[in-house]
């Protein structure tokens, strides 16, 4: 369970740093949720939408520093940094919270501090 989950984590991170939708597309459940502080979407059209629209960082890299599992949820703690295009580069720590069903992603809640 644990390995399967970190697998598609780094899934979803390289699917971030490779900025294609397509990618990630096979891992999300149909009605899965997104939640971060820009707002919550749901469902994978309108998660879609947001990943292609509203996601302005680009050139980005996320390290995971240390997964974090529960039998309902995994957490990955890291730092990313990247580009955006109001203010040049950024550099931020981040908790991603995961939730699974039928080995794919069915809720993403994204908490962000930048540096």
């Amino acid at each position: 369970m644990v390995e399967s989950r970190e697998k598609l984590i780094d899934r979803y991170m390289d699917a971030l740093d490779e900025d294609d939708f397509e990618l990630l597309r096979p891992h999300l459940a149909d009605d899965v949720k997104y939640t971060s502080l820009v707002g919550d979407f749901e469902g994978l059209e309108e998660v879609e939408r947001f990943y292609e629209t509203e996601r302005n960082a680009s050139d980005t890299v996320h390290e995971i520093d240390r997964y974090v599992h529960t039998d309902e949820v995994s957490f990955a703690e890291g730092h990313t940094w990247g580009q955006l295009p109001d203010t040049g580069r950024f550099e931020a720590n981040f908790c991603i919270g995961f939730e699974f069903a039928d080995d794919n992603i069915t809720h993403i809640s994204v908490y962000v501090r930048r540096r």
